[in-house]
């Protein structure tokens, strides 16, 4: 599923020099919402080559780091972006926060993430950042 959204995604992130690189067991495997983790992968992705990289003219790196412990998914998501400012962390997971209106952004990603992880699929999503240094979101799924 990794795969498939950097596939998805490789026409966005093709004329960039943002590396994404992923550490999964090639054996786990969940049952899960059908969508819900794309859906949340690729907002994350966007908002990096978007917000992170500066519509991909910075250099940087994402790092997806998915794991299983007993019965929760464990998705560390991060990348080598420009982060963001501690005045906004509260904000970012607020309907229509955006720091990107002037060009086109709705500000619904981060909204909708959240709403994935904590309504739809019963987990929880944190985010850490330091300006200047990236962000690092860290996602627990209770899975079967």
């Amino acid at each position: 599923m990794i795969q498939d959204v950097i596939r998805t995604l490789h026409g966005q992130f093709r004329q960039t020099d943002i590396k994404i690189q992923f550490d999964c067991p090639k054996d786990l495997k969940i049952v899960s919402i059908p969508g819900g983790l794309e859906q949340i992968l690729t907002n994350l992705l966007m908002n990096s080559l978007i917000h992170g990289f500066k519509e991909g003219k910075d250099a940087g790196a994402i790092n997806i780091v998915a794991q299983l412990d007993k019965n929760n998914l464990l998705l560390e998501y991060s990348d080598t972006g420009r982060g963001i400012a501690v005045e906004n962390l509260t904000k970012i997971w607020e309907p229509f926060f955006t720091t990107n209106r002037v060009q086109g952004g709705s500000g619904l990603g981060m909204y909708i993430c959240y709403n994935v992880v904590e309504s739809q699929l019963n987990g929880k999503i944190t985010c850490e950042s330091t300006l200047g240094k990236g962000v690092r979101f860290k996602i627990k799924i209770p899975v079967k």
